[in-house]
């Protein structure tokens, strides 16, 4: 729950979603993220969350993660289950079986993902997939499903680096020194 770039785009979904929609977060433990959504005042509730792809993390889902997942769908009622990160869409898709008829599954894809993991985390079943960019959509265009791919942009709010200007402010800004090592990735 560090608050990285796919928690930063969530968080700003959850923040500029039209006053129509009320959003509800669910996270895996404290954090910068929750700090954030305390200080919006979006309400949210931690449950634990195992990896998927192990068996502990699926023992987590089944007998921890996947009934409160389902309470917290039984109180909110939500229109939607948005998966913000491909790793928890099988607890999504089963969680939203707790509401007859089930709501719409979207999964968020932001890195590579492989013809394995699309089976592993059950992508299939996703109602949607957003992909952040054309290359991670085309992670899916072996599939019969490739269809339900859109790409969508990150939201992440990059106003802090605009006002800097050249590598010196950034390490200033950052508490960098001018020995230390800065890899940085676009």
């Amino acid at each position: 729950v560090r608050l990285l770039g796919a928690r930063q785009s969530l968080l700003s979904l959850a923040t500029y979603l039209s006053p129509h929609n009320s959003p509800f977060v669910l996270t895996s433990g404290q954090g910068g993220l929750t700090d954030e959504l305390i200080a919006r005042n979006i309400p949210h509730r931690v449950i634990r969350h195992g990896a998927w792809r192990k068996a502990k993390g699926r023992l987590i889902a089944v007998f921890d993660q996947l009934p409160k997942l389902r309470k917290a769908i039984h109180e909110f009622e939500p229109d939607i289950i948005h998966c913000n990160e491909f790793h928890s869409t099988p607890q999504g898709l089963r969680a939203a079986l707790a509401v007859n008829p089930s709501v719409p599954v979207t999964s968020h894809v932001r890195l590579g993902i492989t013809p394995r993991q699309i089976i592993t985390y059950e992508m299939k079943r996703a109602d949607r997939i957003a992909a952040v960019s054309e290359a991670c959509r085309g992670e899916f265009s072996h599939t019969d499903f490739q269809d339900r791919v859109e790409v969508i942009y990150n939201g992440v709010d990059l106003s802090d680096f605009r006002n800097v200007s050249g590598p010196s402010a950034l390490r200033e800004k950052f508490g960098w020194g001018d020995d230390a090592t800065v890899f940085g990735l676009l």
